[in-house]
């Protein structure tokens, strides 16, 4: 089976995006590490809360695009604003990852 259609088919999508101008950013904005930070807790906090995250004996997915972001990043966004310490959902997806694991 060839790829040749969807390779095609995303080329052409490219170059109409940058042909409308919606590939190219048309307004610089200034990096808000606080804004940055807040929106990463926002993110994990609705992902812990989420039903469908939930999985058996007590434990919870811990989603590759919500939680993996979030512990990359934290460390130098807290130190970037001063804040010392880890969110309650941050410690508590630590808890759910680090204590299951160890107890097995």
């Amino acid at each position: 089976m060839t790829r040749w259609p969807l390779i095609s088919s995303a080329f052409l999508l490219a170059a109409v995006m940058v042909a409308r101008g919606d590939a190219v950013p048309t307004k610089k904005s200034a990096w808000n590490g606080t804004a940055a930070a807040a929106y990463l807790d926002n993110r994990l906090t609705w992902w812990r809360q989420w039903p469908k995250a939930e999985r058996d004996h007590g434990t919870r997915c811990v989603s590759c695009h919500t939680s993996l972001p979030h512990v990359l990043a934290m460390p130098s966004l807290r130190s970037q604003s001063g804040k010392q310490r880890q969110s309650v959902d941050e410690m508590g997806m630590f808890d759910e990852v680090v204590i299951p694991m160890c107890i097995d």
